[in-house]
């Protein structure tokens, strides 16, 4: 049924709902984007990927004043870490170091999460070694 104002049909309600809808649509789209490419094409370099060495920074840049910063310095520890080992970090954090609220927020038990900290802290261990070897 169409309603009729002063011979006009109103078609402009079902449009408006229509248009919004794609908008929500792509909105969301773009925010998928974004974090499909923070997630995959923004991570740290932290290897040399012509022979695997350790990289190092050597300039940083200021995008308000456009100031750069030169010199030569070490990359922090955490930067080491596969991208899962950083966010699960980060969730421990945020947990106020909580391995009861960790298991939670994960699914798994308590065990696990304490054996997966534990194997962090390895490769921490590991990565300070390396790292003080090259020094």
């Amino acid at each position: 049924m169409t309603h009729t104002h002063g011979g006009n049909k109103f078609i402009l309600f079902p449009l408006l709902s229509l248009i919004k809808y794609i908008k929500n649509l792509f909105n969301f789209i773009d925010i998928l984007f974004n974090i499909i490419y923070i997630l995959f094409m923004k991570r740290l370099p932290v290897s040399c990927p012509s022979c695997g060495g350790g990289l190092a920074v050597k300039r940083l840049y200021c995008d308000q004043c456009e100031t750069e910063v030169e010199g030569l310095y070490s990359l922090p520890p955490l930067a080491g870490l596969a991208p899962d080992d950083q966010e699960f970090i980060l969730e421990f954090i945020k947990a106020s170091g909580s391995l009861k609220d960790m298991a939670r927020f994960l699914g798994v038990s308590y065990p696990t999460v304490r054996n997966r900290l534990d194997e962090i802290i390895g490769k921490l261990s590991r990565n300070d070694k390396k790292s003080k070897e090259n020094q």
